[in-house]
């Protein structure tokens, strides 16, 4: 028997269409300048130092080369921008933003559709359009989601983001047994946007579980009864695990995002996301300064995060409360907590912090808001109330389009945007690196080599630091000092993997004539950065400089093959 979605009587079918356009149009306003922004950081690797991704066709390459294996459908979007415009980065910035205005509107169509679910129905039917509109409306327009958005790597995020919200989407269809298509089509459209998602990034790993919980906090009334009436659904859903499993087995380790290539232990991993899902929360709403590269310092122990530690262990109490008191208010816990657990539990990451992570739980946050405003509403008499909602609606929304504007303002520049994480994270040794390789580029390398410094002094292990420093030495013709600091770069191999130090010393040591270990550190760098163009062709050069041109010439032809040469 079907337990349909309760209508608002007063919702006509022009209502929501007016309402997705206005998110269209709001969310195109809040972002149309991150045109303007450049490639950065991770795009160096995954885009302008990514031969797989210059033809699409064969599949095999633009989806499935060792860089995109892990995700495959992500390397296809890449290589579909690059036949459209190449190197011209206005179609990367095109397809982010059209990703996002197509999150917003999933999102819009999830809140409607769980509004009017039977265990809601009551209070929020009536209100379901204006909670939907203003939930998608806070979360398109939120600054937290220009990492998302403008950084145009991280769209791994947010195709990934994409497809939960239709995973969810056309699963609320599915228990709501809507009308206008067969039960089977939602299945089937649920089951492969949840194998889409587990081909854009591990994050996904989460939806089938979240969707079981969202069909018991809002349908099925338990979860026997859930997977009994679904059984079809979440068996579509399930196959997603499988995906991810051959994916996750058929990517280079060295590829995937920092899963255990940290040093960090998994109780010190947990400890310090206390604090991070804190600091998630706060910029939510608004409180304190967004940041594209927070360098977050290790805690150690309990003490360091005990005010954090008893706030989250308070929301999760709240959570599970409510899931034994079968209350459908332990959703907005359980989308939160759960969209979260793969980046911020105990799995260490090399990045402890990256407000894209927010992508996915930031939509708790504005749905719960949103819910707030209209039930604020309802308080206020009739006359005022519509004047009410319009301003407790759009001046939130301005505020934060506003915002959105600023952030987009400094993903403009990669000079503005490095000294933008300097400023406002000191102690952050790859910020101030960078700063310094801005300098350099411009030729001020008096300035250069004292950021370099003030990056060393931060933390002298920094691989990316060292090997700064020994480029500026090298220009200022101290090789000696330049080995020295190439050599403390590479001592951490394999656990800092870092090619370019590698690279850089087997230049130096090939000049020298110690050929024996220049060919070391040629392969050391091809093994950490299997499309590294010039490490192929130095060692290629160097074999011919040997006497040993058939050995050679392998790796001369694949450095002709990768092209694009990543050494600045």
């Amino acid at each position: 028997m079907k337990t349909p979605i309760a209508k608002s009587p007063a919702e006509s079918r022009a209502l929501p269409r007016l309402a997705a356009a206005a998110l269209i149009v709001l969310g195109c306003a809040a972002y149309f300048n991150c045109f303007h922004g450049v490639f950065l950081f991770d795009d160096e690797k995954h885009i302008l130092g990514n031969p797989a991704i210059r033809s699409l066709w064969p599949l095999s390459q633009s989806m499935f080369a060792a860089l995109n294996a892990a995700r495959p459908l992500v390397g296809l979007s890449f290589a579909l921008n690059y036949a459209l415009s190449g190197y011209n980065i206005w179609s990367y910035h095109l397809f982010n933003l059209l990703v996002h205005l197509l999150s917003g509107l999933a999102l819009f169509g999830i809140v409607r559709l769980a509004c009017g679910s039977p265990r809601l129905a009551e209070e929020w039917a009536p209100r379901a359009l204006g909670v939907a509109f203003t939930a998608a409306l806070f979360w398109t327009v939120h600054p937290m989601h220009t990492q998302a958005v403008t950084y145009i790597t991280q769209r791994f995020q947010s195709m990934m983001g994409l497809f939960y919200l239709l995973t969810v989407y056309f699963s609320l269809k599915v228990f709501g047994g809507a009308e206008d298509r067969p039960r089977y089509f939602f299945e089937a459209c649920a089951a492969l946007c949840c194998l889409a998602g587990m081909a854009c990034k591990q994050d996904m790993l989460t939806a089938p579980l979240l969707v079981l919980l969202l069909d018991r906090a809002f349908f099925a009334g338990g979860f026997a009864a859930a997977l009994k009436k679904n059984a079809r659904l979440y068996l579509g859903l399930a196959a997603g695990w499988a995906l991810l499993a051959v994916l996750s087995g058929a990517a280079p380790k060295a590829y995937f995002a920092g899963f255990f290539n940290t040093p960090v232990t998994p109780a010190d991993y947990a400890l310090t996301q206390l604090a991070v899902i804190t600091n998630y929360i706060s910029l939510s709403f608004l409180r304190g300064d967004f940041c594209f590269d927070y360098r977050w310092s290790t805690v150690h122990s309990i003490k360091e995060v005990l005010p954090q530690a008893v706030f989250i262990c308070a929301l999760l109490a709240a959570t599970a409360w409510a899931w034994l008191k079968r209350s459908p208010w332990a959703a907005p816990g359980s989308w939160f907590f759960g969209t979260l657990a793969v980046s911020s539990s105990f799995f260490p990451i090399a990045d402890f912090s990256c407000e894209y992570r927010m992508y996915l739980p930031l939509a708790a946050i504005t749905t719960l808001s949103a819910m707030a405003v209209w039930k604020a509403g309802g308080l206020v008499p009739g006359r005022w109330r519509g004047l009410f909602l319009v301003l407790a609606v759009s001046l939130p929304g301005i505020v934060l389009m506003r915002r959105t504007y600023r952030e987009n303002k400094v993903y403009a520049d990669v000079d503005v945007l490095w000294a933008d994480v300097a400023k406002k994270r000191p102690q952050n040794s790859r910020a101030w690196n960078n700063v310094g390789v801005g300098y350099e580029i411009k030729g001020d390398l008096p300035n250069a080599v004292a950021c370099y410094l003030r990056s060393y002094a931060i933390d002298p292990s920094y691989g990316a630091v060292l090997d700064s420093l020994a480029r500026a030495e090298i220009k200022l013709g101290r090789t000696k000092d330049a080995i020295a600091h190439l050599e403390q770069a590479v001592a951490g191999y394999p656990v800092y993997r870092y090619p370019m130090p590698h690279f850089r010393l087997a230049e130096l040591l090939a000049q020298k004539g110690l050929a024996a270990e220049a060919i070391l550190n040629y392969e050391r760098a091809i093994e950490i950065d299997p499309n590294f163009a010039e490490a192929y062709y130095g060692l290629g050069t160097l074999y011919v400089r040997l006497g040993q041109a058939p050995r050679g010439a392998p790796y001369l032809q694949k450095a002709a093959a990768l092209g694009r040469f990543n050494v600045k």
